[in-house]
């Protein structure tokens, strides 16, 4: 029996709560730090938040202010990036303007909230899902999830129709097949990526496409999603997603990028184009290993369900802004002049992406651009990438049925 354990708090912080916990180690604003220093807490300000109490401990309480970057450490606290203009502007309609950018903030820190619990819960589904399949001892994570038992003896169960398709990542909301009822065509898809509806979008250059988060790219495959609805099965869209992870970035934050699957499994990462040195199968067949034989099993335990999703955060509201070396007293210094441009002529890619880009150059969005990284028109008429975060939920179960 799986035992539940208990998510930290995700909370946004007012100027407030840092500049008394500053003054005093106990009170309740000292105690907020202290959960969120110990996990029960995932806290956040953003820069207007830093930059507000930097200015009044300044004032008020020079002395303190050198414990401010010792206290942001300790508790783990979250720095975001300001909100747009536009999400501020409509955070006016609702509070007082000086607290207008801290609401904006806590918005856009919602919606990230959100997605990573939803993310979460997916790869416990996923987990769960692959440790009760009825699969063969001996067959790798990546194996299961893509053989097919109608022309493969070795492949005893569909896993792609049952669990994920990668197909169903992409969705043409004008299809008959979904169009006619989209709740009915959703039901009958994988287990997996029923519960990645709440994380798809749709785009106004798109606006009758329905995908996951990321990069679209093209399917050279031409497979169709296989879920048969009440409609029928929906033709191939040609269309799937990739997920860039930016490694690192140039001095204009120009990105070099690795290619991720929506759905990988925990590995290490020399070990990432090597199926048969991870935990599912049962057994190290060294004559079967892609990337050559080893001498000895590489793990010390096997026949886990050892599954990552992996999600592109990317906000429509923040703007991504490379971080300012630290100083004496502040360890986060303001960086409005390091706006990440959005150039992708200068992304380095480091391995081969799983499709063909697709591009619509006059697009803009959180997830424009042929590697889904976002363009968005700030700070003087500048192209610049959006905020973004890279999540990556993990979930491990012990296979339970084995042929």
């Amino acid at each position: 029996m799986t035992k539940a354990v208990a998510k930290p708090v995700k909370v946004f912080l007012d100027s407030s709560v840092i500049m008394a916990a500053l003054i005093s180690s106990s009170g309740g604003s000292f105690r907020i730090c202290r959960e969120s220093s110990n996990g029960k807490l995932q806290a956040a300000i953003n820069r207007y938040v830093h930059e507000e109490v930097i200015g009044v401990v300044s004032r008020k309480y020079p002395a303190k202010l050198e414990h401010l970057p010792v206290l942001l450490q300790w508790s783990r606290i979250a720095v975001l990036p300001n909100p747009r203009a536009k999400l501020v502007k409509q955070a006016l309609q609702i509070i007082h303007p000086k607290d207008a950018a801290v609401l904006a903030g806590a918005m856009e820190f919602g919606r990230l909230m959100v997605d990573a619990n939803a993310l979460q819960d997916v790869a416990r589904v996923a987990a769960r899902e692959l440790a009760v399949a009825p699969i063969r001892a001996d067959v790798t994570f990546d194996y299961a999830l893509s053989c097919d038992p109608a022309s493969d003896a070795n492949c005893l169960v569909d896993l792609k129709s049952r669990i994920f398709d990668p197909a169903c990542l992409v969705v043409d909301l004008n299809d008959p097949a979904v169009a006619l009822d989209p709740d009915g065509f959703f039901a009958a898809m994988p287990v997996v990526n029923r519960a990645l509806r709440s994380l798809m979008i749709t785009e106004p250059s798109r606006p009758n496409i329905l995908r996951y988060a990321g990069a679209l790219l093209s399917d050279g495959g031409g497979t169709g999603c296989s879920a048969i609805g009440p409609n029928g099965q929906a033709a191939p869209t040609g269309l799937t997603v990739g997920i860039p992870l930016v490694d690192s970035r140039g001095p204009n934050g120009t990105e070099s990028i690795t290619w991720l699957p929506v759905v990988q499994e925990i590995r290490a990462a020399v070990d990432a184009d090597c199926p048969s040195r991870g935990p599912f199968s049962l057994v190290y067949l060294a004559g079967q290993d892609e990337c050559g034989p080893l001498a000895v099993d590489p793990l010390p335990d096997r026949g886990l369900a050892a599954v990552r999703i992996n999600y592109p955060y990317q906000a429509a509201t923040l703007s991504g802004f490379q971080s300012s070396p630290p100083t004496d007293v502040d360890p986060l210094p303001p960086n409005i002049s390091n706006a990440i441009l959005a150039d992708d002529a200068g992304v380095q890619q480091n391995n081969v992406a799983p499709g063909a880009a697709v591009d619509d150059p006059g697009a803009v969005g959180p997830y424009a651009g042929e590697f889904g990284l976002g363009r968005q028109f700030a700070l003087a008429g500048r192209t610049v990438r959006p905020f973004r975060k890279l999540i990556s939920a993990q979930a491990i179960y012990r296979r339970e049925a084995i042929e």
